[in-house]
């Protein structure tokens, strides 16, 4: 099984490196989305480490799953403002399809430090859950259409992510 990269598709402020296992964000006051290049395969946890955080009182990740292709996307400087089928973890709410909730589900991406793992994973009922290392925080959303890709937001002054490639089984 091949394991997912970043897709050649990415934020305006995004570069990819390292055969496109590791994302850097070129400005530290813009956003920068990047998504990986296949869809998620249920029951796997599909995760990123955190390089160069630097603290902030902004939000480090937002991280979240499309059903639209990565080829297909015309990207934003915000994926909250995506016009799109979407779920976007923030620190305090959860996005679905356009609408607001508020939720403690992604409490801990404010905290993240060099080395902490962000991840994603749909599980066999179509929740789609966080994870911050290794951990889960809990479901964030119910009802995941598949296929869906994730992706992950870089904010404030978090600078690169690198795509784990060791995907886990769950």
């Amino acid at each position: 099984m091949a394991y997912p990269l970043f897709h050649s598709n990415h934020g305006k402020f995004i570069v990819l490196t390292d055969d496109k296992t590791s994302a850097e964000k070129q400005k530290a006051e813009k956003h920068g989305t990047v998504l990986l290049d296949r869809p998620m395969i249920v029951n796997k946890l599909y995760e990123v480490i955190v390089e160069n955080t630097v603290h902030s009182r902004f939000l480090y990740i937002r991280a979240g799953i499309t059903i639209q292709h990565p080829a297909s996307l015309t990207l934003p400087i915000d994926a909250s403002r995506w016009k799109i089928e979407a779920v976007l973890i923030g620190d305090s709410y959860v996005i679905v399809h356009g609408k607001r909730k508020e939720s403690s589900v992604g409490a801990l991406l404010s905290q993240l430090k060099s080395l902490h793992r962000v991840g994603l994973l749909v599980d066999s009922s179509g929740w789609l859950h966080l994870y911050i290392n290794g951990f889960d925080q809990g479901v964030a959303a119910r009802n995941v259409p598949l296929p869906c890709f994730a992706f992950f937001e870089l904010l404030g002054q978090n600078t690169k992510v690198l795509c784990n490639l060791a995907f886990f089984a769950h």
